[in-house]
């Protein structure tokens, strides 16, 4: 059976293939968004994220983070250019944003959702659980990335 808290199993299950997986937390932002990048590029990667446990002492439905329910996995879907690299370098902010990392991915809760469940809300919102994250708040939120190679080729 697929039990909850074993995403690179729950995959495997899933795909048929023994998933890569990518150590995010304490990362630097750079190398995530690389690692990210890279199994995006490809477009033919199934990739989900696993959220650290923000609060070991809680129930894993009661705490969120930035709108990121802990110990859950949410898809990775899509990335972007980071809108603050298209900014001039006039500042010394402009200038720390230019060097962050130059996509922001896109993520979907599978519950469809932003955040937490709240009681007499409906369990799904207008967002269908899709948000824009950066990588520097991915290399803070989450802990391991999982990507499976998904081939429409029999041979590969």
């Amino acid at each position: 059976g697929l039990g909850g808290g074993e995403p690179a199993r729950a995959l495997q299950a899933l795909t048929g293939v023994a998933p890569s997986v990518c150590r995010l937390a304490g990362e630097a932002p750079a190398a995530v968004d690389a690692t990210l990048q890279s199994f995006l590029e490809t477009g033919e990667h199934a990739i989900c994220l696993a959220s650290a446990i923000f609060d070991a002492h809680a129930q894993s439905d009661t705490i969120s983070r930035d709108g990121v329910q802990q110990d859950h996995c949410y898809s990775l879907l899509a990335s972007r250019p980071r809108s603050a690299r298209h900014r001039s370098a006039s500042s010394d902010l402009d200038r720390a944003e230019a060097d962050k990392p130059p996509h922001e991915f896109q993520l979907r809760n599978p519950w469809g959702r932003r955040g937490l469940a709240q009681p007499g809300v409906p369990l799904r919102d207008a967002s269908d659980g899709l948000f824009w994250m950066t990588a520097d708040t991915i290399a803070e939120l989450f802990v391991e990335g999982y990507a499976v190679r998904v081939s429409q080729d029999p041979e590969g």
